[in-house]
């Protein structure tokens, strides 16, 4: 699973990137809002960690347009914005889960290994779907006496 990690905090993208990595995730961390949609167009991580609070804007922008150009990547946002509405907010832009910041590792770590198994069961149910043979309708006749 490769994720990219959209987080202006240098030492916050450091620590999730260092965890990930020793979990066996590759990873890979922009700043900024262009930087993240230059790379998802290019690169398509399975998993997008996003800060709503970028310095040039609302991450909640790079949620709408990954959903716009239906890119099936998974987003987790991370935001010190964690009262109900924003988590509301950021969920109904596209947002497939959101924490609250601070947070503690372990519940990050579980909530990234939940959207990794959902993907695969996804892409397991997409595969399923197009290797099986057609079947053609039975017919099954009463007898009447």
């Amino acid at each position: 699973m490769k994720i990219l990690i959209v987080e202006d905090d240098q030492k916050l993208a450091d620590f999730l990137h260092r965890g990930l990595t020793s979990e066996g995730y590759a990873t890979d961390r922009v700043s900024s809002i262009k930087d993240a949609l230059i790379y998802i167009r290019q690169y398509q991580p399975s998993l997008i960690i996003l800060d709503r609070l970028l310095d040039d804007g609302d991450g909640l922008q790079v949620c709408r347009d990954v959903r716009h150009l239906k890119l099936p990547c998974k987003i987790l946002m991370l935001s010190a914005l964690s009262d109900v509405d924003d988590r509301v907010t950021g969920l109904r832009t596209g947002a497939d889960d959101y924490l609250g910041k601070p947070f503690h590792f372990e519940e990050l770590l579980a909530r990234v290994e939940a959207l990794s198994q959902r993907d695969h069961f996804e892409q397991a149910k997409k595969s399923a779907l197009c290797s099986r043979p057609m079947l053609r309708p039975r017919f099954v006749r009463s007898h009447s006496r």
